[in-house]
């Protein structure tokens, strides 16, 4: 991992693209080195050539607690030709924390208030109702899947409950806690109790997921636990905002790098999939600020932005915004009608924005 080192002075590149990925990225590939090779591509396609080539991934911590990733769109046939620099800023490490940073057993119940509380939203987005917009076949099989992939979430964190207990009970680390005095409640049958209704839960949880490890190989589970903690946090981050001041944060120590290392070099912001949501968060401030904060960002793309999903669970988070003070010129809604996230916005701007 390297420092960031200052290129004022040196070569100017023609832009700086900050990216911000989707969820889901255990299961699809959505790193820096496929966007770079993809830009690349569309480069050469776009000006008939193959002069334009991309360096590799690099690393770097910006500030202790902030890392990127960086990499260098170079056309090596005409120098003077400007390179495209393209920054990765993987907001999804810091959403992630909101269950990771939790114990087994406190996974175990966050999961289980979530589950049963999105579980009753999901079945009321489902029905139609007046005023919100309408979900595809494609957005409730989405929804569908990423309420099982929470589940499969609170599947592992019983799983590792159960065994953590099993292996407390076997070294006798229980009665070494009692010896100590830790464990001073003196409702032993309230905690006898609850023991043998999580062992039960968790016991039935183990063979659900045994179930399943059967019939799908390792890397698949993995990827969909992860992608579990991940629909966690997205969740929490737009019912409850959790989350969301470190994501600010770390976006305002991004473009503060950004601007110090390549200044005056106009800045783009590309979205995809569920980044459209915490790149559109970040901004456009909510209309009860009196100002809003300015962005140095001139143009802004974002792809497959679940616009109608998020709307529909959560519909005053995308209301009420307004538009950042800055150098924004332009606006682009990549939108696909297949796209079983993706949203037209034309027709909710009044509900985004204040008049």
């Amino acid at each position: 991992m390297s420092t960031p080192q200052s290129t004022v002075g040196t070569e100017k590149p023609q832009c700086v693209l900050v990216y911000l990925p989707g969820s889901m990225q255990m299961i699809f590939d959505q790193s820096l080195g496929v966007i770079a090779r993809q830009i690349t591509s569309a480069c050469n396609q776009i000006e008939s050539t193959t002069a334009y080539i991309s360096d590799s991934v690099e690393e770097l911590n910006i500030t202790p607690e902030a890392n990127i990733q960086k990499c260098e769109i170079k056309c090596y046939t005409d120098p003077q030709h400007g390179n495209i620099v393209i920054v990765n800023a993987n907001y999804m490490t810091i959403l992630s924390k909101t269950l990771e940073s939790s114990s087994y057993f406190c996974q175990f119940v966050r999961l289980c208030r979530l589950m049963i509380t999105s579980g009753m939203l999901l079945c009321k987005i489902m029905r139609p109702r007046s005023g919100h917009p309408d979900l595809t076949r494609g957005n409730k099989a989405f929804l569908v899947l990423a309420y099982l992939l929470i589940g499969i979430a609170l599947v592992a964190a019983g799983v590792a409950i159960f065994d953590l207990v099993k292996d407390l009970v076997k070294e006798d680390v229980v009665k070494d806690l009692v010896k100590e005095d830790l464990l001073k409640s003196p409702d032993w049958t309230f905690i006898l109790t609850g023991l043998t209704v999580l062992t039960a839960v968790v016991l039935i949880s183990k063979l659900f997921i045994v179930g399943i490890i059967a019939f799908a190989p390792p890397t698949l589970i993995g990827a969909a636990l992860a992608t579990g903690r991940e629909y966690y946090g997205l969740v929490r981050y737009v019912l409850k905002s959790e989350r969301r001041d470190e994501i600010q944060k770390y976006f305002h120590q991004i473009f503060r790098y950004i601007s110090s290392t390549y200044p005056s070099v106009p800045i783009h912001l590309l979205c995809f999939s569920f980044g459209c949501i915490v790149g559109f968060d970040y901004l456009f401030d909510r209309s009860e600020n009196d100002t809003a904060d300015p962005k140095p960002i001139t143009n802004i793309y974002f792809i497959g932005f679940p616009y109608a999903i998020g709307a529909a669970g959560a519909p005053k988070f995308f209301s009420n915004r307004q538009w950042p003070r800055g150098g924004i010129i332009r606006w682009l809604n990549l939108y696909l009608a297949d796209d079983v996230l993706g949203s037209r916005l034309t027709g909710h701007l009044h509900q985004i924005f204040r008049s």
